[in-house]
């Protein structure tokens, strides 16, 4: 993305909030919140969205504030309101702190989104800190996760193989997970649905399976065929050799018993 691009984005974004803080319930709360937004490096065609990061303390103290008991309940709040193709969502700030604490779908998500975003306004430098945060990974619990992903898919290798009626649904289940895992593994996390296939696209496997990809997103037949499968287990196998590469520091993470990555390989269904 261009400097010019990427200011054009910020400006835009400005314009919008502008608005929004002019609104009757946001009227004097501008200098209170910490106000990002979210820019992929590809796909600025979509919705921008805004996130509006707030104090704890002031949900609290401020009675009027928008969508208070929601933001209080869940920690965040999807903004009705929207401005200049753009939406906005209200994080409690302590609340998406420990969001990107955890390891697990919502918070590589959260880390994707910050990773990709502008800062807007922030008088508290809370911005700084999220990103801090967002780049910390556990590294066990991360690979956790990645060999969960693995599991989950070389199960749905086995379902579409054997379950005829579903073979579509498990197609495009299989493929995002496909994605996830192929961004999980080459920056540590992966983005939301939105820009799924978009940032996909930029990654390893991405740059060899993403035209196939699209072309079996895109079937209009309802069964899979053995040509379909081949192009799926021949994704699998690429995902393997990047865990490989990714944790060579350790391989017996992968190899050690009989629940392995490694195992996936050798015992096909």
């Amino acid at each position: 993305m261009t400097e010019n691009n990427t200011n054009q984005i910020i400006a835009g974004a400005i314009d919008s909030l502008d608005e929004l803080y002019n609104q009757k319930n946001w009227l004097n709360l501008k200098n209170d919140i910490c106000s990002i937004i979210i820019s992929p490096r590809i796909g600025n065609d979509k919705p921008k969205q805004i996130w509006l990061i707030v104090n704890h303390d002031l949900v609290l103290s401020y009675k009027a504030f928008p969508h208070r008991d929601t933001l209080l309940e869940t920690g965040s709040a999807l903004v009705s309101e929207r401005f200049s193709n753009a939406s906005f969502v209200l994080f409690d700030y302590e609340a998406l702190s420990k969001y990107l604490d955890l390891t697990n779908r919502s918070s590589f998500e959260l880390t994707w989104s910050i990773m990709n975003s502008h800062l807007l306004n922030d008088a508290f430098n809370h911005y700084e800190l999220l990103r801090t945060s967002a780049m910390q990974i556990n590294e066990n619990q991360y690979k956790r996760v990645v060999k969960n992903y693995f599991f989950t898919s070389h199960q749905l290798q086995y379902m579409i193989k054997n379950d005829d009626n579903a073979s579509e649904l498990i197609l495009h289940e299989m493929i995002m997970q496909y994605m996830r895992l192929s961004c999980l593994l080459e920056w540590s996390y992966f983005p939301p649905i939105t820009y799924l296939q978009s940032e996909f696209n930029l990654t390893e496997l991405g740059k060899k399976y993403s035209r196939q990809f699209d072309d079996l997103l895109n079937l209009n037949q309802p069964s899979i065929t053995d040509g379909h499968i081949d192009i799926l287990m021949s994704c699998f196998t690429s995902l393997i050799k990047i865990a490989e590469n990714r944790f060579q520091e350790s391989p017996n993470w992968l190899t050690a018993n009989e629940q392995s990555i490694y195992s996936l390989l050798t015992n096909k269904n």
